[in-house]
């Protein structure tokens, strides 16, 4: 495949990566402040509202991006997100959090690794077929 057809198909999970950043951390606020009774200081407060003031397309500005990384390293938030096993939270947003930077960088393309720690939701029965070396697989999806 060449690398422009790459780049393009990779760039396709650019907005679902930074929506599901988005969307977690704005639950993540939610449940600390509903759940745990959570005050907030006035400087993480701030962080908080830009985040809840986000549109969720997606879009990770540098300011977007200060305020997540910022909140995420709150101690209240880390308590929310040992705890999410009880909410529907995705398990594997730290990898995500751990490199927010990269991530909201606006010539951003995921890697392969980002794709596969990414959710969509998805409808219907979806199958894929691809090879690593002399392994071929077959991934099937049935949606949710």
């Amino acid at each position: 495949m060449n690398n422009h057809l790459e780049k393009k198909k990779k760039n396709i999970f650019k907005g679902t990566i930074q929506r599901n950043i988005l969307l977690t951390m704005k639950a993540l606020i939610t449940i600390a402040t509903n759940n745990f009774g959570v005050r907030l200081s006035p400087d993480l407060l701030v962080h908080c509202e830009v985040i809840e003031k986000a549109q969720a397309d997606g879009v990770l500005t540098p300011l977007i991006s200060e305020s997540i990384s910022k909140v995420w390293s709150s101690e209240y938030i880390k308590k929310a997100y040992d705890e999410r096993h009880k909410f529907q939270i995705l398990d594997n947003i730290s990898y995500f959090l751990a490199d927010i930077e990269r991530l909201s960088e606006p010539h951003y393309i995921p890697t392969t690794q980002d794709i596969l720690n990414s959710r969509a939701k998805t409808s219907g029965i979806t199958e894929l077929v691809f090879s690593s070396g002399e392994a071929s697989f077959k991934l099937i999806d049935v949606g949710g």
